[in-house]
């Protein structure tokens, strides 16, 4: 007997849909931002407010699927913009340490 993973084989229409508008607002609002606060929740907003006839909202948990699928998608989005974002800080930083060392003379 096979065991039932779901019954999920392909996301529908809407979700890609709605994850392709996501992910071209989320590049909108994230190359011009210098700061973090409050950039979750802004981008969630913008994303709900731009993409509210992709999914239709018949009843409130609808709305909640569909803020709960943009909630994933930005955290998953924003660790991975961060993740980058550390990665070019951490390499620019540790150049700049390697010059500033200073030599170690044994003392004979």
């Amino acid at each position: 007997m096979r065991c039932d993973k779901g019954g999920l084989q392909a996301p529908s229409a809407s979700l890609q849909n709605l994850c392709h508008n996501a992910e071209t607002i989320f590049r909108s609002a994230i190359e011009p931002s210098t700061h973090i606060s409050g950039l979750r929740s802004h981008i969630i907003r913008r994303i709900m407010e731009a993409t509210s006839d992709n999914i239709p909202a018949t009843s409130c948990e609808k709305c909640n699927v569909r803020r709960l699928v943009l909630t994933l998608f930005v955290n998953i989005r924003l660790h991975h913009h961060l993740k980058l974002q550390n990665g070019v800080l951490l390499s620019q930083s540790s150049n700049k340490a390697a010059e500033r060392k200073t030599a170690i003379f044994r003392h004979q």
